[in-house]
């Protein structure tokens, strides 16, 4: 059984990964092609992890709130997510994956700065702890489930997340085995 961690503390741990993993790709080496694409691999899989989950469990959550919020973070991830896509798509060692895998760290970094702001303050006031804990229960099922590659063509609502997740993470975490990638 999975722990209850407080949905807000769950994702602002989430948070500093993936931004540790961005300080790693800016010190890199720009010659250091095969390093580059391994961490942006890495990205590209906790993103979309923790992308799944939040549009499935935390953002209906919050649209009970705040529907203008909900609707602006998702808007965000489509972004992220067409831009990861582009990304897993472009040689490490050209001038183009270098200025989407830039975009994809300006843009997420905006965006977990707007979620742990006022998304985050939203959620605090309108749910219990043990409400927050649930949540984060279920954002770390699903995320154990989720897809480990961009979707940008499946649908995108939390059912279809809760459906399609699964099996779309079922058969990416298959790939990643088969190709050897590191998916984290």
């Amino acid at each position: 059984m999975v722990e209850e961690t407080n949905v807000l503390e769950l994702l602002a741990d989430e948070h500093r990964g993936v931004d540790e993993l961005f300080q790693r790709i800016d010190m890199i080496d720009a010659g250091a092609h095969e390093l580059r694409r391994d961490l942006s691999d890495q990205v590209t899989s906790m993103l979309i992890r923790h992308t799944v989950a939040e549009e499935a469990i935390v953002y209906p959550a919050l649209a009970e709130h705040d529907e203008r919020e909900a609707a602006r973070a998702r808007d965000d991830h489509a972004e992220v997510e067409e831009a990861l896509k582009k990304l897993e798509q472009l040689s490490a060692d050209s001038d183009e994956f270098t200025e989407v895998l830039r975009t994809v760290i300006d843009n997420v970094r905006e965006h977990i700065a707007e979620e742990e702001g006022p998304m985050f303050d939203e959620l605090r006031v309108s749910y219990s702890e043990q409400d927050l804990r649930k949540m984060g229960a279920k954002v770390q099922h699903l995320e154990s489930l989720a897809p480990t590659r961009p979707h940008p063509s499946a649908p995108d609502s939390p059912a279809a997340h809760l459906m399609i997740g699964p099996v779309a993470g079922l058969f990416d975490r298959l790939r990643d085995v088969a190709s050897g990638r590191t998916t984290g």
